[in-house]
């Protein structure tokens, strides 16, 4: 799939070493980073949409900062993550259901639709769909986070209890993650 996506007119053109903004991203462990041959890509998948034209009366659909694949050498199959990163530090600054639709379009339009051919052959050992921002200035663990969001009924918990996305028959949801989590190999 990498030779693929590498060799690809369109998807060539949004790959990047990293994905990150305004501060915020999502680390690639230095095992994948100094690994001698290619274990991981990252695509901008909003560097994608926002490089297309739309008719006059179309906005360009919300989607996702990134789309990371990892090749799992051992399982012969890949982890696909798919990221949102917001630096902001109040709730308020972003909506549950533009977050949702930015999953939703690059799960549907640029991965079961736009290059089908590329991610529906193959095979997925996880699927994760991560929103890393910190709304609320927490400092702590992830674990304490989760539970924060759990228990006070922040704006965050309304992702628990959305549809699960799915794609290629990995289902998944939203999580959210504080900032500057580590991708790991597989």
């Amino acid at each position: 799939m990498f030779s693929k996506i590498i060799n690809h007119e369109e998807l060539s053109k949004i790959l990047s070493d990293s994905c990150k903004e305004n501060n915020i991203e999502a680390n690639i462990s230095n095992y994948l980073i100094n690994k001698y041959q290619k274990a991981y890509l990252v695509l901008k998948t909003d560097k994608y949409y926002n490089s297309l034209s739309f008719k006059n009366d179309e906005k360009t659909p919300p989607s996702t900062d990134c789309l990371i694949l990892v090749k799992c050498n051992k399982q012969n199959c890949y982890d696909l993550y798919l990221i949102e990163l917001k630096n902001i530090n109040k709730p308020k600054r972003f909506e549950v259901e533009n977050i949702k639709d930015k999953f939703k379009t690059v799960i549907d339009d640029f991965m079961e639709s736009r290059f089908k051919d590329i991610f529906n052959n193959e095979k997925y050992c996880k699927f994760n769909c991560y929103f890393i921002t910190n709304p609320y200035g927490f400092k702590g663990t992830q674990e304490e986070y989760d539970k924060k969001i759990k228990t006070k009924g922040l704006k965050l918990d309304s992702f628990n209890s959305m549809k699960p996305l799915v794609f290629n028959k990995k289902v998944t949801m939203i999580k959210s993650i504080l900032p500057n989590p580590i991708i790991e190999s597989c």
